[in-house]
């Protein structure tokens, strides 16, 4: 029963790795993980763009003679330096990414599939007449390293789009919005109060002031909200692209030593 069972899934697995369905599915799934990292470089680039334009720009008002300077760009200092080190990790993410994308593109080629096929067939003639083949359990073993490299990666893509489904789009999208309305106020931002040439003006500069100050103080917020979801952003694709890789790596592990483990047994008596 165990020869029939084992024959089966050799069978099936050869089938499915020659139809290339599962590749396909984690390649489709991997590009949305691919996009959002990208995106998330992107508008970290875009944001850090347009905070390097405001760093320095003073506005000196004079309301009623008295001069005031203002800098918007100090309040946004520490998002600035954080975007630094979320850029750089945004460019891991994409690589991690992309590496394992075409190491599962590398292992489903024809070369691995043949590989595979000549693999399943001895183990097939092994399992059901061993002594057409000289040899012991060393067949069934190779088989199986070529039947976890065939797979490895495609499945590695598949835990991680499995896991960011379940536990991480939703918080991405959310930190996603906040990050795109920060870079949008940070665009729209205008550091230039109006000229005073009459009385009339130099009295309103006191409003304008405060206007600013208002304003200043908006941003601030604005800023320190995106610096929270950056700090979530950063934690999600590090789980997402290292940590889960990582994970589903070490268990593919564990389950291929457990098959050579198996495969080295001696095979029962015969009664």
């Amino acid at each position: 029963m165990a020869k029939a069972l084992l024959s089966l899934a050799l069978i099936a697995f050869t089938a499915l790795s020659w139809h290339g369905g599962l590749d396909r599915f984690a390649t489709e799934r991997s590009d949305n993980l691919l996009t959002q990292a990208l995106s998330a470089f992107a508008i970290a680039r875009t944001l850090n763009s347009g905070i390097s334009a405001m760093q320095g720009t003073e506005v000196a008002l004079q309301p009623a003679g008295v001069g005031v300077t203002l800098t918007p760009g100090e309040a946004l200092d520490p998002l600035n330096d954080l975007i630094e080190r979320f850029s750089g990790l945004m460019l891991v993410a994409v690589g991690s990414i992309g590496t394992q994308m075409l190491l599962a593109e590398v292992f489903s080629s024809q070369i691995v599939n043949i590989a595979l096929t000549i693999a399943a067939t001895l183990t097939i003639i092994e399992l059901w007449r061993p002594s057409l083949i000289p040899g012991s359990s060393w067949i069934i073993r190779l088989c199986g390293v070529v039947l976890f490299a065939r797979f490895l990666f495609a499945m590695v893509l598949l835990a991680n789009v499995a896991f960011s489904s379940a536990f991480l789009d939703e918080r991405q999208e959310q930190a996603f919005a906040v990050l795109q309305a920060t870079s949008e106020a940070v665009a729209e931002y205008d550091v230039e109060p109006p000229a005073e040439t009459s009385m009339l003006d130099r009295l309103s500069g006191f409003a304008d002031q405060f206007n600013l100050k208002a304003s200043i103080e908006s941003l601030a917020a604005k800023a320190e909200a995106a610096i929270g979801e950056l700090v979530n952003l950063m934690v999600l694709f590090v789980v997402q692209t290292l940590l889960v890789p990582a994970g589903a790596l070490w268990l593919a592990w564990l389950a291929l030593r457990s098959y050579l483990k198996w495969a080295a047994l001696p095979p029962p008596a015969a009664p």
